[in-house]
């Protein structure tokens, strides 16, 4: 792979610098010349999307470097053109994602659990996560294996016992260093993973010696860390530490499939000292806006910048620009340096012009040394989806900034595909470009081979184009194939129908075997049935426009979906209501005449009371891990929130208050009837009482899971877990926990660790069919 060698600029600093100021009047302008194309756009070249390897490390590092310096100076020219970017250049993915094989769940009780009943199967007599595909376990902050509930609240590891369904005891909890978002289960290891800030760290920690870090605010490698906590979990009750394993970088997320875990993180290494914004002399603003010295100032200044970064630059090493990874064990720092063997874990696509490094671990959990190897793609923040056998990582081909002067290219996907069949290899197996934006994981499937991808078209992220190319969706089909000129592996298009939806971007997308389900959006929301069964040829079936927007859809056979989304905001039907919560049930036995057989808006307080509430939210519709459909009860569990702020006078004092309701409600679906009906709800208003006082997040209001078991569903939220009869809507079982704050690690709060003699425990304790019942955050003045 050819790349062409950065060049600091830097080196031609004493040419064009003369080191002084010129003061004209009272404004100061830099004295610097500008050299003739300094200003020029570098052309952009759009070749392949297949990954190479860098030829050395030497390579890397001028390649991570040319395009640092590139991204630079783009922000620092469009600061001289006053164009400024308020936007992101990346996507994000739904939430923190982990993940973990079924299978092993469903391997037997924990050893430490006696039990008299039969053994616990997931599907049948419990659920699980709502995963995207069968047999790709995605990790979640709530885990269970039928016998046990795992749950991470705040900077604590929870887990509850369920000797019989409808039961709960508190088994144990420990704390867990930074701020754990998800975990996976494996037998009897759990690993949890966490976020964490360099200063989040204990100063005494050994890893902080290893990173060599000091003390100073903002002179970290990087912000973000990934922090995976091994634990053995044999006994649940004195669950022990094994290892932890830092990644520098951001979590995105991971899949288990029989035992073998693969993680993704991203990694912007910290650059202290570039600077992509113009700081600007005094008496610059004083000038009138169409001054023409404003915009010579700018140029100088922007042109001084550029020398002064590339100076920066220049000094870099490798080292400071790519991820490490430091192993924790017995005391003792491992060291990974990424940069061994000639940087040949390092790919990047042969077009690339980016320093982001999205990175992919393969975890042995099985493994008593927790071995785990490691395959890094620069690139952009990626999407990822895994079936059975492959995983894709589906990034922007280019970052935002590259757009900036080559308007004539549209937005473009990579799509790198890998083969995960076996439990110890990660297996490169090529690379394809397709047109347009991926919305999130949903919108990628793979099906007997054949990839297909649902994405928006067009050039709607150039915030700068007055008129960029409007909108539209397509559903790519790509089958792998051989290069014939180099012999490469790549992925080329079989088929495609696009031209879908004009002006519209789309906001839910789903595939059940040989058909797909898109949403579109504008003003009113189109479901579109595509035919995937001839991969050369695929065909939009039949449409249907119905108010209100989708943004999940969950099938429930082949002739039904089931989602949720915002229900419209006007009486014709057009528009959005983000505070209304829609649930709609979809026939599609004939795909070319799909119809709606119903639809329920549903809200944690009665329509009458609703006015003297703020808007409602519910989880579920952004993050479908919240969304729990149990097929043996045809019963769909969300969580539904809001709150009202109160105020009066007693005494002769001013007081305020917030008032909470946070529900679990469970709607029944009947796919022969048609219906959605509201079945019940649980209530965790009440835990949320004002009488501790603590200053809980706006998340910790909530409901955020559930578990349905047997003839019962459990609700988890910050506050506490019950268990709710599902045949007479009663509680038999009730634990509240102690309020942790998520973000305790972040500002060096003292972090309270419950045990679980310190977890309260009920029994009966309420109906929970209260209307009105409301949690308190109480205020004098």
């Amino acid at each position: 792979m050819e790349r062409t060698k950065f060049v600091a600029v830097a080196l031609c600093l004493t040419m064009v610098l003369s080191g002084c100021l010129n003061y004209d009047e009272n404004v100061e302008v830099p004295d610097v010349i500008l050299p003739d194309d300094w200003s020029s756009i570098t052309a952009r070249t759009v070749s392949s999307p297949q990954l190479f390897a860098y030829d050395d490390c030497d390579e890397l590092e001028q390649e991570l470097k040319r395009s640092l310096s590139e991204e630079y100076r783009t922000q620092l020219l469009q600061a001289v053109a006053e164009e400024y970017y308020y936007g992101g250049g990346m996507w994000l993915e739904d939430g923190a994602e982990m993940a973990m094989d079924d299978a092993s769940a469903s391997t037997g009780a924990p050893t430490s659990t006696p039990r008299s009943t039969p053994q616990r199967v997931e599907g049948e007599d419990f659920s699980g996560t709502n995963n995207q595909e069968a047999g790709v376990d995605e990790a979640d902050f709530v885990k269970t294996d039928g016998y046990h509930i795992y749950y991470l609240q705040g900077v604590n590891l929870h887990i509850f016992g369920v000797p019989e369904f409808g039961e709960l005891e508190a088994t144990s909890s420990m704390q867990v260093a930074g701020t754990p978002v998800a975990m996976m289960l494996d037998g009897d290891q759990l690993v949890v993973i966490s976020n964490l800030n360099p200063w989040a760290i204990a100063t005494n920690h050994p890893v902080v010696d290893a990173m060599g870090w000091d003390a100073e605010y903002g002179a970290w490698r990087t912000s973000s860390l990934t922090k995976f906590t091994v634990l053995d979990i044999t006994n649940r009750s004195q669950p022990e530490i094994d290892r932890e394993l830092y990644i520098e970088g951001n979590y995105i997320t991971a899949r288990e499939i029989n035992g073998t875990v693969r993680t993704v993180t991203h990694a912007w290494m910290n650059v202290h000292g570039l600077q992509g914004w113009l700081d600007l002399p005094s008496g610059y603003w004083n000038l009138e806006y169409d001054d023409p010295l404003r915009l010579e100032i700018r140029e100088k200044v922007a042109w001084q910048t550029m020398l002064d970064n590339a100076a920066i630059i220049n000094e870099m090493s490798l080292e400071d620009l790519i991820p490490q990874v430091y192993e924790y064990s017995g005391g003792e720092v491992t060291t990974h340096t990424m940069s061994d063997d000639a940087c040949r874990e390092f790919v990047a696509p042969d077009d690339g012009l980016n320093r982001g490094i999205t990175s992919i671990f393969s975890l042995e959990l099985s493994s008593p040394t927790f071995g785990f190897e490691v395959d890094h793609v620069v690139g952009t923040y990626p999407q990822v989806y895994a079936s059975m056998d492959v995983l894709v990582l589906a990034e922007a081909a280019f970052d935002w900034w590259w757009f900036w002067g080559n308007d004539e290219f549209n937005e473009m996907t990579n799509l790198h595909t890998f083969d995960i069949s076996a439990p110890d290899a990660t297996l490169y197996t090529g690379s394809g470009r397709i047109d347009g934006t991926v919305v999130n994981q949903f919108a990628l499937s793979e099906f007997e081979g054949v990839l297909r991808v649902a994405t928006t078209t067009g050039q709607w992220g150039r915030w700068w184009m007055e008129n960029p190319e409007p909108m539209s969706s397509q559903v790519v089909t790509l089958v792998r194939s051989v290069d014939p000129a180099t012999g490469a592996l790549i992925l080329t298009e079989a088929g495609k129908v696009d031209g879908i939806a004009p002006g519209e971007r789309i906001w839910s997308a789903r595939y059940d075997g040989d058909r797909a389900y898109i949403v579109t959006f504008e003003q009113i929301d189109p479901l579109w049935v595509i035919d995937l069964s001839d991969p050369t040829d695929p065909t939009v079936l039949g449409e249907l426009e119905v108010p209100g927007v989708s943004t999940y859809i969950h099938p429930l056979s082949r002739d039904h979906l089931l989602t949720i989304g915002l229900s419209p905001a006007n009486e014709d039907g057009t528009g959005l209501d983000w505070s209304g919560t829609q649930l709609s049930l979809f026939d599609v036995s004939d795909p070319t005449t799909p119809t709606r057989d119903a639809a329920l808006r549903v809200s944690p307080v009665s329509r009458e009371n609703a006015h003297m509430w703020s808007w409602s939210w519910s989880e579920a519709t952004y993050e479908s891990k919240a969304f729990q459909y149990w097929a043996p009860k045809n019963m769909l569990a969300i969580p539904l929130s809001t709150y009202r702020s109160v105020d009066w006078y007693e005494n002769g004092r001013y007081y305020w208050s917030y008032q909470y309701i946070s529900k679990l409600v469970l709607v029944e679906v009947n796919e022969t009837a048609g219906t959605l009906e509201v079945y019940g709800e649980i209530n965790h208003s009440s835990l949320y009482d004002s009488t501790d006082g603590e200053n809980r997040w706006w998340d910790d209001r909530n409901i955020r899971r559930s578990i349905f078991m047997g003839d019962f569903v459990y609700a988890i939220s910050a506050a506490g877990i019950t268990a709710t009869n599902l045949t007479t809507l009663t509680e038999t079982a009730s634990l509240s926990i102690p309020y942790s704050s998520p973000y305790a690690s972040y500002y060096g709060e003292d972090v309270a660790v419950a045990s679980s003699e310190e977890t309260e425990a009920s029994s009966g304790a309420s109906d929970g069919s209260a209307e009105e019942t409301e949690a308190e955050d109480r205020g004098e003045a």
